[in-house]
């Protein structure tokens, strides 16, 4: 997600103009990241089994610990100390919405299922506890109030016993939900539940509705011009009397008194329900109960890939701002208890802060798989590509480097990697300037003249060791490419492999024939100790030793092939193909398929593809709208998609 955000920050730098796809240099390991934060601390080793994007974060207590709960959509519930945020455990097999509750003394937390369930988990011993709750496909909305769970699924509003996992009531049948919660109203729990044009309230004990719901719509079905934010409610206290805040649009936040069941003056309080997230939270600033809500900042320093967000903290009773403080990064779900607060956000960080101060105290990152995607990564230097120039980044903090670098020609692919100890980067080019540029990454000023040899265009480029040398491979079409006109009996139309010794400038092998279809794909691997480059073309996937200059292997391959990756997985040298609606994983030196193909559930028509370990990140294009899809190679499942 985080690259393709990146490639879509370039590209608002330069004019739009139709591009053909392209796909990502091969990958390299990452290197340990660190916090991105604006005090000085110590390197922050990410987590390759941590989340993909954190969509909820929870307090509890565990054994007198306080505790962090968090929840990503690569499908885990992890469990972190509070004061360091390291894990605690092995995490929870388990989606957000999550809730935090404790029942017969037991902490528990319960989580969503992809089958349509909820889950009760013991903190504890992380062992499950009671049945799984019918709560329906599509959960949006999750509350628990002593040992009662209420769900809001495409099934509607239902009550369930955590511990027998009994229905108790089937309390709405609407299943367009945003927001449940729970308030006691002089002593009876009040279901609260909010969606788009109504706020009713329910007795959570018998499952019937109190009356007096709010509609936010007239008598002809119009919606009001002033309807609430329901997915940032907050249940606060004002004079004694438990009150629904309710920010809108214009004129700041409404407040429900349920107790008398009617509205008190509106609260001017310009921070609330002005950002993405989802969550709210209260918090206590000394001594007082205040509501924090997320408002986002835009990129003053170019610190971020998302840009950061800034939490205030103001009183309910008046709406004045009591505090305030700046996240180094996307907030997309933040929870507190007393000053402390935590938050989560997609670029797959929980960070927590002491609400006094504002100072951070402790961050934990996350996975880094979604970092590979549309981008050339060498350590903890990746470099993006908008088709008319490149921009370094630093991995570790999330942040340029340097100034965008504007090429002369339009660029169709991007590598990087190191000559004498200094980074470089390769640019391959269209027809109009059908050459390989080398550029030092230090102080992004092209190295001599280009490398050249190609008739219509270079398609892939990538950076290769051999015997101490560094080798530029790059693979392009001989004739420019047009699926009507295309004369297949022209000896010019021949694609080829070329290899450059970086150091002499001059070709290592004579130019190796791939054949007369569009490369699509380019990538390098060990086979027996000997380094290959593993090309990828319309119809056939073929390996060329690069040292002896020649090609030692093909195979067809059905389905039209759009991208492809190389890397190490179980020890074994493999390549992964996107071809249509499926993800080949086959051995490079045998051909052969390591893993029945992955389905997927639409045809991959980008062709991004990026490895990472076991993981594998496809970034797929349906109906104008992109996915980014995450597949485990030793499960064959699709971990998540966003």
């Amino acid at each position: 997600m985080i690259a393709a955000i990146l490639l879509l920050a370039c590209a608002s730098c330069s004019a739009e103009k139709p591009v053909p796809p392209r796909t990502a240099a091969p990958i390299t390991q990452a290197a340990t990241p660190q916090a991105a934060t604006p005090q000085a601390k110590p390197p922050i080793q990410s987590d390759p089994k941590g989340h993909i994007d954190v969509t909820e974060v929870a307090i509890g207590e565990v054994k007198g610990r306080k505790v962090v709960l968090s929840a990503g959509r690569e499908g885990l519930v992890q469990v972190r100390d509070a004061t360091t945020l390291r894990p605690i455990g092995k995490p929870i097999p388990g989606l957000a919405p999550i809730e935090y509750t404790v029942l017969d003394g037991v902490p528990l937390v319960l989580v969503t299922t992809r089958q349509g369930t909820v889950e009760a988990w013991d903190l504890r011993s992380r062992t499950r506890r009671g049945p799984a709750l019918a709560a329906g496909e599509d959960v949006r909305a999750l509350t628990a109030y002593e040992g009662i769970a209420v769900t809001w699924s495409e099934e509607g509003v239902k009550s369930f016993d955590v511990t027998s996992g009994r229905l108790r009531h089937r309390i709405w049948d609407w299943n367009s939900g945003e927001w449940l919660g729970v308030a006691d109203v002089q002593g009876v729990p009040v279901l609260l539940a909010g969606t788009s044009e109504f706020l009713l309230s329910y007795d959570l004990r018998t499952g019937r509705a109190r009356g007096g719901e709010l509609e936010f719509s007239d008598e002809m079905g119009e919606r009001d011009d002033t309807p609430p934010s329901f997915e940032d409610l907050e249940v606060a206290t004002i004079g004694g009397h438990p009150v629904v805040l309710m920010p809108t649009d214009r004129y700041g936040v409404r407040v429900y008194d349920l107790v008398t069941r009617s509205f008190l003056p509106w609260i001017e309080q310009r921070h609330y329900g002005r950002s993405d997230a989802d969550d709210t939270a209260l918090a206590t600033h000394r001594g007082t109960t205040v509501v924090l809500s997320v408002e986002e900042t835009p990129r003053s320093d170019d610190r971020d890939l998302e840009g950061g967000a800034e939490i205030v903290a103001w009183n309910p009773e008046n709406g004045q701002t009591v505090t305030s403080f700046r996240v180094d990064g996307p907030v997309s779900t933040v929870a507190a208890e007393g000053g402390l607060v935590v938050t989560g956000g997609p670029d797959n960080a929980v960070r927590s802060f002491d609400l006094a101060s504002g100072r951070e105290q402790a961050v934990a990152h996350g996975s880094d798989v979604d970092r590979a995607l549309g981008m050339a990564v060498d350590g903890t230097i990746g470099i993006a590509d908008d088709g008319s120039g490149w921009q370094a980044w630093d991995l570790t903090t999330y942040s340029r480097i340097g100034t965008r670098v504007l090429t002369p020609h339009y660029l169709t692919s991007v590598a990087v990697g190191r000559h004498r100890g200094r980074r470089i980067v390769v640019t391959g080019h269209g027809e109009e300037d059908p050459s390989v540029r080398i550029w030092d990454l230090a102080n992004r000023k092209e190295l001599r003249s280009p490398l050249t040899g190609f008739r219509a265009g270079v398609s892939q480029v990538a950076v290769a060791r051999l015997g101490g040398r560094t080798l530029i491979v790059a693979a392009g079409d001989g004739k420019a490419y047009d699926e009507d006109d295309h004369d297949f009996d022209d000896p010019r139309a021949e694609s080829t492999l070329r290899v450059w010794d970086l150091e002499s400038r001059s070709p290592v092998h004579s130019p190796m024939r791939i054949g007369k279809r569009q490369i699509t794909g380019l990538g390098l691997a060990k086979v027996n100790g000997r380094p290959v480059a593993v090309t990828l073309s319309e119809g056939s996937v073929q390996v060329f030793d690069l040292e002896a200059g020649r090609r030692v292997n093909g195979w067809a391959v059905s389905g039209f092939p759009q991208a492809l990756a190389t890397g190490m997985w179980r020890g074994t040298p493999v390549m992964a193909i996107a071809a249509g609606k499926q993800l080949l994983v086959r051995n490079v030196a045998t051909g052969a398929d390591l893993i029945p193909p992955v389905k997927l559930n639409s045809s991959v028509t980008s062709r991004t593809l990026a490895m990472r370990g076991h993981m594998l990140v496809v970034d797929d294009q349906l109906d104008d709208q992109t996915s980014h899809v995450i597949v485990d190679m030793a499960t064959r499942r699709v971990v998540t998609s966003f």
